[in-house]
């Protein structure tokens, strides 16, 4: 199957998407934003292109990799990973790169004795 690419959402499939979702479809990239209703919606409009009995229950039912086969972002040539940075903000690790590890020093506050 291939995955549709979001700029070719028509602008009645974006209406949809911000009427299932109740936000805007720009939101999707903000960080703070909510995103399990908009990936939802997202995914049901794609799937309704070529099944129109999918229904909104099979696409809150998807897992975030099925997801991921149904969506790519931007141009056709996307590298790996673009959806998901797109999605929680982060840049996307480089293939074969080491995972990156957040650190796990706690900063202290200089009432904590820390200088």
């Amino acid at each position: 199957m291939t995955a549709l690419n979001i700029n070719s959402l028509t602008l009645g499939e974006v209406a949809k998407v911000e009427e299932l979702s109740g936000q805007a479809f720009g939101a999707i990239a903000q960080e703070d934003k909510p995103k399990g209703l908009a990936l939802a919606a997202l995914a049901f409009v794609a799937k309704r292109r070529s099944d129109p009995k999918y229904s909104w229950n099979d696409a809150q039912g998807l897992t975030f990799a099925e997801f991921g086969e149904l969506i790519t972002l931007g141009d056709d040539e996307n590298e790996e990973g673009d959806l998901l940075a797109a999605v929680t903000g982060e840049p996307a690790p480089k293939p074969g790169a080491p995972a990156r590890r957040r650190s796990s020093r706690v900063r202290r506050s200089s009432r904590d004795g820390a200088q």
